[in-house]
């Protein structure tokens, strides 16, 4: 069964396909499920915040078997992997909220 689908976008937020027929079953079901993924996303966010204290403990204090340079590209993509993150994360919160779901 195809879900009649209708886009919307709030000001300065990213988009949001909301289902705009659902029977309850497929409501209860479709929370659940925005639930869950709220809840990988956060994860998402969290492993990467920890990945990038690693690094950044690591270039404060290098050893000599460091590789600096290394260390420094990999702080640049985690910390463009967090905003894409965070990002992803706003997206699922909104969809959530559209379904009236508080996360």
């Amino acid at each position: 069964k195809q879900l009649a689908l209708e886009k919307k976008k709030a000001k300065g937020s990213p988009a949001v396909t909301t289902p705009t027929k659902l029977s309850a079953y497929e409501l209860s079901k479709e929370r659940k499920r925005v639930v869950d993924q709220v809840s990988q996303a956060e994860d998402a966010v969290h492993k990467l915040e920890e990945r990038l204290k690693e690094i950044e403990t690591a270039l404060a204090t290098p050893t000599v078997t460091d590789d600096v340079m290394r260390l420094s590209k990999e702080h640049g993509e985690v910390q463009i992997a967090i905003h894409n993150a965070l990002e992803a994360w706003e997206k699922v919160v909104s969809y959530a909220h559209s379904l009236g779901v508080e996360v």
